[in-house]
């Protein structure tokens, strides 16, 4: 049997080592790229719905904290000192015998919508400590109005009962007031999210020591 010759066994080196065509190139860096922005698309994707839902459960959070917080001294108040629809101040009774005591632990305190800041704020001392120094806390931030509904509505107990409507048992002065209620809007935004927004409507808090 013959053997190759020089040039033959030339040729086939060069057939060994030969590299991609321009064409194979061209594809595959066509390909290449389609995943990979699948792959990103997928990515981002999934990273702004992670975000979207941290807002919304911080929003939840934060919501139901300051409602909590609202309808523990709301109930506990003996009176209210005064009112508006963006602010009540409470007086909240000491921890004698009487509901509507004012000795050492009684204290006053006000909740407020601060339509410029955006902020529903509370003013009075810790609850856990009556007695110590009044501060100014943010519960929650960015809060807008819904609509043309106040941000605090107050009712009275009328005959035998609540009635329903807001035209029939508003409340007209202070010892009126026997019952608040709640209604805001809260947002978080974040600059590749869209904006999540919570609809707040409390239940109507009764004063009940009042």
């Amino acid at each position: 049997m013959a053997s190759p010759t020089s040039s033959t066994r030339r040729a086939d080196r060069r057939r060994d080592h030969r590299g991609f065509t321009l064409t194979e190139i061209i594809i595959s860096a066509g390909l290449a790229a389609i995943i990979l922005t699948g792959v990103m698309t997928t990515f981002v994707m999934m990273g702004r719905t992670g975000a979207l839902a941290q807002n919304y459960t911080e929003l939840e959070v934060e919501a139901r904290k300051a409602l909590e917080l609202f309808s523990r001294e709301a109930r506990m108040a003996r009176g209210v000192s005064a009112y508006s629809a963006t602010s009540v101040t409470l007086q909240i009774p000491d921890t004698s015998a009487s509901r509507t005591g004012t000795g050492a632990g009684a204290y006053s305190v006000t909740y407020t919508f601060d339509t410029n800041a955006q902020t529903f704020t509370r003013t009075g001392p810790p609850i856990t400590a009556p007695s110590g120094a009044s501060a100014t806390t943010v519960l929650v931030k960015n809060v807008h109005q819904v609509g043309t509904t106040e941000y605090i509505r107050y009712f009275r107990y009328v005959g035998s009962g609540y009635q329903t409507g807001f035209t029939t048992n508003a409340a007209t002065n202070n010892a009126e007031i026997k019952q608040v209620e709640l209604t805001f809007v809260a947002q978080r935004s974040a600059r590749t999210v869209a904006t999540a927004t919570d609809k707040v409507l409390s239940a109507r808090f009764i004063l009940r020591n009042k």
